[in-house]
């Protein structure tokens, strides 16, 4: 094998590669025809780049060339120099900051749902504090972005605000299952509003000894708008005390209810409260989680998220994550964008092609045709009258009150020690 090439340390990643050919540049240059020859086939055989390619970048490398008066350009085929062509990036350090900012603000949704979020409410946006001077040029920018720019700068950041991603759940067994039909994932109605699913968060903490708080989740299927209420224990009196409430501020008309099997709900107090509203109630198969897929997802993604798993008991606690969950309710209902699968093609057995739409709760419902012009008018007034930065911002005080009052309770019982799983301030 010749011997007529040098060969610089480390080889043989791409940057290396270059190295290897600049290095060689000014030999072959002063190289016979033979001599250029075996170089050619040397380095193609050690790099896997064709002979061709080899030899415009050995003739190319440390020339100069003189354009006009005082501009010399010099070939580089350095790994700095290859990485300065390409498209210049459109969307500037401003842009990025303000996407890092809504995202932690919106609870880390994903870039798509940003984006929804951002067509949504950029008239909301622009009334932001943090808007103030900014360039007409930064806020159509932020108007004009993809999802996949949205994605690609906040990848960097994501990684490190990983949240975790599980809870429990206890379901308890009842005599009043009997007279209680049972409805599956698959048997849901999802194309008209009204058809409730519920569920119980439960904020034990580590032990499920003694009495702790619980939070309610009610979901309607098809907008995806959800309530929250607080309950001191889980006395059937306090769950039915709530349903009662959500049934007078939900916008649309309540036509079924579907829990899971715990005696919260299998009980007397809620059939009873069925039946006087005329509302259908079903509940899940046992042990099977997915037949109320919907308000589980919620469970995480609107309480989990923000209050953890530690445990809440209280009446401190109980006054703070009352008012906290109204706020997020509100917030989650009329801002805050989600995904509905709305079309898909199946191939044996399995989903293909999915198509999905990105709404927020709010707009969901006023575009159903389901609302009178009364209540139509009466939420959309209602929307024009709460501002997404206020609430936020009310979310992130009511969450460092709640942190205040944990820890109050830790130096009361003897122990300051914050365990894992507490609020998350976004």
């Amino acid at each position: 094998m010749c011997t007529s090439i040098t060969f610089p340390k480390g080889l043989m990643t791409m940057n290396n590669k270059r190295l290897l050919i600049a290095h060689n540049a000014k030999l072959y240059r002063k190289a016979s025809k033979k001599l250029k020859t075996n170089i050619l086939d040397e380095l193609s055989m050690l790099t896997g780049l064709s002979r061709k390619y080899i030899s415009y970048l050995l003739r190319k490398h440390g020339k100069r060339l003189r354009l006009r008066k005082g501009v010399v350009l010099k070939g580089d085929i350095t790994k700095l120099s290859v990485h300065k062509r390409g498209r210049k990036k459109k969307y500037g350090e401003k842009v990025a900051q303000v996407i890092v900012y809504l995202w932690r603000l919106t609870d880390h949704i994903s870039s798509k749902h940003l984006k929804a979020f951002i067509e949504e409410n950029m008239d909301e946006i622009e009334r932001m504090p943090f808007m103030e001077g900014m360039d007409e040029e930064t806020k159509e920018q932020l108007s004009e972005i993809s999802a996949s720019t949205i994605e690609r700068i906040l990848r960097p950041v994501r990684d490190k605000e990983r949240l975790r991603n599980r809870y429990r759940s206890n379901p308890y067994g009842s005599h009043i299952k009997k007279e209680i039909e049972v409805e599956s994932y698959f048997k849901k109605d999802r194309k008209e509003t009204g058809h409730l699913e519920v569920d119980l968060v439960h904020h034990s903490g580590e032990s499920g000894r003694g009495e702790f708080l619980y939070t309610l989740t009610v979901t309607d299927i098809k907008t995806g708008w959800t309530e929250l209420r607080v309950l001191k224990n889980k006395a059937m009196v306090w769950t039915e005390k709530a349903m009662r409430e959500i049934l007078k501020e939900l916008p649309f008309r309540v036509k079924q209810i579907h829990t899971d099997n715990g005696s919260e709900f299998i009980n007397a107090h809620l059939k009873r409260l069925c039946d006087e509203e005329g509302i259908r109630l079903t509940r899940s198969r046992p042990y099977r989680k997915n037949d109320a897929a919907y308000v589980e997802s919620r469970n995480y993604s609107i309480v989990r998220r923000h209050v953890g798993w530690r445990r809440y008991e209280t009446e401190d606690e109980l006054k703070v994550m009352d008012e906290l969950m109204r706020v997020i309710s509100m917030r989650f209902n009329y801002f805050m964008p989600t995904m509905k699968l709305v079309d898909y093609e199946r191939v044996g057995k399995r989903k293909k092609c999915k198509k999905y739409e990105i709404k927020t709760p709010y707009r969901r419902l006023v575009e159903s045709g389901e609302l009178g012009e009364e209540e139509e008018l009466r939420l959309r007034k209602r929307k024009e009258s709460i501002r997404f930065y206020e609430l936020t911002m009310r979310i992130i005080r009511l969450k460092n009150e709640l942190e205040r009052a944990y820890n109050r309770k830790k130096r009361e019982e003897g122990d300051g020690s914050n365990k894992k799983g507490g609020v998350s301030n976004g």
